[in-house]
């Protein structure tokens, strides 16, 4: 998993935060991108037989989890 302690991702996003050219409406204003690149993670967790979704730890920030089979 990868994890930050950042503001996190606002629920409003989250059902979202995987879709290509999705960005979250603070980071639009904020940061340079795409929007492609949790859009790419998921397509390679997936190309490989798992998964990867959002987690909201208690303390703040976002937590990206992928899980593969082995």
């Amino acid at each position: 998993w990868v994890q930050d302690n950042g503001p996190g991702v606002a629920p409003a996003d989250a059902p979202f935060i995987f879709e290509r050219f999705y960005q979250a409406s603070s980071a639009a204003a904020s940061a340079k991108g795409a929007g492609l690149g949790l859009a790419i993670v998921q397509s390679i967790v997936r190309a490989h037989g798992g998964l990867v979704w959002l987690e909201t730890p208690q303390m703040g920030g976002s937590r990206f989890v992928a899980e593969f089979t082995i």
